[in-house]
């Protein structure tokens, strides 16, 4: 199993992929995997005075996000898009 393992991380480190082999009863194969992944985005503009910039930020980062997702084959939900105004660079 050791050569298996030190195989597979040469192979990925060359650009391969950890397919079996067909017939290798001992191959790594692929699994579906997930990550929670936190993003902290400071979204800045002008508006008008009386509106809550909030609004417009959380638009703003969903547009983003879902722009982004289309860079990748892999799958990528937003869960969630909330301002933290108490964050250490809230006041940058």
């Amino acid at each position: 199993m050791k050569d298996v393992i030190g195989n597979l991380k040469r192979t990925l480190r060359r650009g391969g992929t950890a397919a079996p082999a067909p017939g290798d009863a001992n191959a790594v194969t692929t699994m579906h995997k997930g990550a929670n992944v936190v993003v902290h985005l400071f979204v800045e503009g002008e508006d008008a005075p009386a509106h809550d910039f909030t609004v417009t930020a959380i638009a703003a980062a969903r547009a983003v996000l879902a722009a982004g997702a289309a860079a990748t084959p892999l799958k990528v939900t937003v869960k969630a898009v909330a301002v933290d105004d108490d964050s250490a660079d809230a006041d940058r």
